[in-house]
């Protein structure tokens, strides 16, 4: 692998991280909670090289603080009430401060 592209070396390269997951916490294909977790601790990838932003349309109060257990101190959650996925989308990624963008649903639910 090129040593530019390897997590460590671009970290100390960039005070920013590498990438930032943008995700809108609406329920289109599973529990938010679950999916939000595969992003916040099952990557590979070191967790100090990406932001993850969470979007939420505040319909699901106990859901949120769930959510906000997730994540690191670098992460962030947005509240933007009746929001659409698109608007939480757009909203994490103006905040967003990586060269590289995420945008996602996170993975599919086991109950398809």
């Amino acid at each position: 692998m090129n040593e530019f592209l390897q997590p460590k070396t671009v970290m100390r390269r960039r005070p920013n991280p590498l990438l930032t997951v943008v995700y809108p916490a609406v329920d289109v294909r599973g529990p938010a909670v679950q999916r939000l977790r595969t992003w916040t601790q099952g990557q590979t990838l070191p967790r100090e090289a990406y932001r993850v932003i969470v979007g939420c349309d505040c319909k699901r109060p106990s859901e949120e603080s769930e959510l906000a257990s997730l994540l690191a101190a670098t992460d962030e959650l947005i509240r933007l009430p009746n929001a659409s996925d698109a608007e939480l989308w757009n909203e994490a990624a103006l905040r967003a401060n990586s060269p590289w963008l995420l945008f996602t649903e996170g993975p599919a639910s086991d109950n398809r």
